[in-house]
């Protein structure tokens, strides 16, 4: 048996901010880690909100109750497995005349390489009957990107809100990341960034929230800070605080 939930922790928020109180969602977990620890149940639990944001906005203690959890993240694809996944997708409709070139030309007009950008992008194609590699960026951009990165700018855009008194600090992270890509940040220059507007103190929890929102990886060896996709810097770029 496995026992699945699906979006946890925005669930726990939701609890507390309709009467509950920090302690039940405490004890809502505590009761998940005792279930994990002595009746050996096994858990996936997924959300698209951190544990992170929990406690810093929440005011819920999670650490004890959470530290026999393995995260995982979810990267985009490979470019590699980009192109399988489009090929596999048109032998599965079995278009007859589909070539490698469309499936590479679907994956390099595509914002990211994550399953629902291609899978938008390949019905788009499929559907609209192009089969010139050459045409289809300017089919996926009338017909998906406009929409579909517009949808997550705006989830970034809400994910940034709820950073609340930490949002100017955690714009500074963003801009600073942004600032060096495609390279990495060193986590020095995160510092002397922070330190700037007296908000050093802030960087170990934002890096965390900002890793868990999905908005930047980081190598604690390397000491390096990049961003999580290739959506974050262009959304970043076209803010105001972001220029």
């Amino acid at each position: 048996m496995v026992l699945i939930i699906d979006e946890l922790p925005f669930m726990l928020r939701n609890m507390i901010r309709n009467g509950y109180k920090p302690s039940d969602a405490e004890q809502f977990l505590a009761t998940l880690r005792t279930w994990r620890m002595n009746c050996r149940v096994r858990m996936l639990l997924s959300g698209s909100i951190g544990f992170a944001q929990l406690s810093r906005l929440e005011d819920v203690p999670v650490a004890d109750h959470i530290a026999d959890i393995h995260p995982v993240a979810l990267p985009p694809l490979s470019l590699s497995s980009a192109i399988d996944m489009v090929d596999a997708l048109a032998a599965g409709e079995g278009i007859a005349n589909w070539t490698r070139e469309l499936s590479e030309a679907i994956v390099d007009a595509s914002a990211e390489t994550w399953p629902i950008f291609l899978q938008y992008g390949f019905d788009a194609i499929a559907k609209s009957g192009v089969r010139d590699p050459a045409n289809v960026a300017a089919a996926i951009e009338n017909n998906v990107r406009q929409a579909l990165d517009e949808n997550f700018y705006s989830q970034f855009a809400t994910r940034l809100s709820r950073y609340e008194d930490d949002e100017k600090a955690a714009r500074v992270v963003l801009k600073t990341v942004v600032a060096t890509d495609p390279m990495p940040a060193g986590f020095q220059a995160i510092d002397d960034a922070l330190t700037k507007i007296s908000a050093i103190d802030r960087r170990d929890d934002l890096l965390e929230a900002l890793r868990e929102d999905d908005f930047i990886m980081f190598d604690t060896g390397a000491q390096t800070v990049r961003p999580a996709s290739k959506l974050g810097p262009i959304w970043v770029r076209a803010r105001a605080w972001g220029r």
